[in-house]
């Protein structure tokens, strides 16, 4: 498994320990459901969308990671910066500086592939 990523990895632990798999899916899956067919759950996504916002804020990454044109075509994005807010509620990081910094990371211009 060398250049495995975290989710390749806990994917195969979870195959060799009898896990579903629609469980291996999501976690194996989970910064790339667009690699999925159209039967992709409601739990991969929520699962996306928390790695993503917590890439967001504790690894300042920008753009964000997340599959935009698998979350624009499921009409998604619009809530990003509510959930982005909820996320940093629930980290304890929500002044309003690093707040309004992280916004800033949903400009759909400087991020959305069209």
């Amino acid at each position: 498994m060398s250049g495995a990523a975290h989710a390749d990895i806990g994917a195969y632990l979870l195959v060799l320990w009898g896990i579903p798999a629609n469980i291996v899916s999501i976690v194996g899956y989970h910064h790339r459901p667009s690699e999925l067919d159209d039967k992709c759950s409601d739990a991969i996504v929520a699962v996306h969308i928390a790695q993503s916002l917590l890439d967001i804020i504790f690894e300042d990454t920008k753009p964000p990671s997340m599959d935009w044109s698998y979350l624009t075509q499921r009409s998604l994005t619009a809530h990003m910066p509510e959930w982005l807010k909820f996320a940093l509620e629930r980290t304890k990081m929500s002044s309003s500086q690093n707040l309004q910094g992280l916004l800033g990371t949903f400009d759909e211009k400087a991020w959305n592939p069209k």
